[in-house]
């Protein structure tokens, strides 16, 4: 005769199975429905897994070098420039591994009866696993992270309101903005009232009208060559309350249109400027005088790089010593990369009406 499978046998073979199965179909709920950035990162396919190891890399073009040589009957005898042709670099990033722990009492495990309530205490407990696993991803994207001499860049270190200089947590990539003068991101300081009012007809010089303009930081995160022309300008571009109020009264006003767009799957509000989606988010610093503040993000640029084998993996089930109680460990180990910064922009300074 057959016995049934030990308590023991069970959490180890059929419970990490159950958890397996569990996480696969909650995956899309971990990253993207939630945040409207990562959905859009994962269409674009840049979450992505890379080889494990010490961190993600990504070549950098940084200069085209001229050692051509001209000549002519009238100059015939001339030096050819024999110099180094040097023009790649390479932008070099850390991997930072997370451990989440679930714990569930032992007194709690062991009076579930049968497979179906071990299952309901699994995804009860893991989701608050998980839900404490996406907020912090969520801010690790846009504030970076840092553990001993490893830093992960977010959007905020890659994309600066100030870029005189390196961000606090190091050069992005390893490579110095301040002597690599392509390696920055645009930055706008509109500084002035998003609209004026003068006997009763309002004004503005925000979207366009101005060398601190939206049309003049939009161009200059387009201006590189990229073949495809949606992979090459900005495609999201989530600003802080402030901003989003001041532009929405715009298009309310009729001074500002845009392109509607029905479907923006996203899964927020957003109008639609020049083919990017502005919407509020809570994750956009705000500037202390409570200014607008608009990100313009090319989410084809950066990415969200998980090492290959270390995503939400989840160990084998253990007794805790000293504690009556079961737990798990979930190992993601992470990392964000940038390949041109000079696609990413941010306008701030956009004060109340005048």
């Amino acid at each position: 005769m057959a016995f049934p499978p030990t308590r023991s046998e069970e959490r180890n073979t059929f419970l990490g199975a159950v958890m397996e199965e569990v996480r696969d179909m909650e995956a899309e709920d971990i990253i993207t429905p939630k945040h409207p950035l990562f959905k859009r990162m994962e269409k674009n396919g840049t979450i992505e897994d890379r080889a494990r190891g010490r961190g993600p890399t990504e070549d950098v073009l940084y200069a085209t070098p001229d050692r051509s040589t001209k000549i002519s009957l009238s100059q015939d005898m001339k030096s050819r420039d024999r110099r180094t042709t040097e023009g790649y670099t390479r932008a070099k990033y850390d991997y930072i591994m997370r451990l989440d722990h679930l714990t569930i009492p032992l007194v709690e495990y062991l009076n579930a009866q049968g497979p179906l309530a071990v299952i309901d205490i699994v995804k009860r407990k893991k989701a608050q696993v998980n839900k404490n696993y996406r907020n912090k991803l969520v801010d690790v994207v846009w504030n970076g992270d840092v553990n001993g001499s490893e830093t992960v860049f977010g959007i905020t270190d890659f994309v600066q309101t100030d870029t005189s200089s390196n961000p606090s947590d190091g050069n992005v990539g390893g490579i110095d903005q301040t002597i690599a003068t392509d390696w920055k991101n645009s930055a706008r300081d509109f500084n002035a009232a998003y609209k004026t009012v003068a006997s009763g007809i309002a004004a503005t010089t925000l979207p366009t009208q101005s060398g601190t303009s939206m049309l003049r930081l939009f161009e200059d995160c387009s201006s590189l060559d990229k073949g495809d022309m949606d992979e090459g300008r900005p495609d999201l571009m989530p600003c802080n309350f402030e901003f989003f109020q001041r532009f929405t009264d715009l298009v309310d006003l009729r001074i500002v249109f845009h392109n509607k767009v029905d479907d923006i799957d996203l899964g927020v509000e957003g109008i639609q400027y020049r083919g990017a989606t502005i919407f509020f988010d809570a994750s956009v610093p705000d500037e202390a005088s409570g200014e607008g503040v608009c990100y313009f993000l090319n989410t084809n640029s950066f990415s969200l790089v998980f090492a290959e084998g270390l995503r939400e993996v989840w160990s084998d089930v253990m007794d805790l010593e000293a504690v009556t109680a079961v737990g798990w460990e979930q190992m993601t180990q992470y990392s964000m990369t940038i390949r041109n910064r000079k696609q990413n922009g941010v306008i701030h300074g956009v004060k109340v009406a005048a």
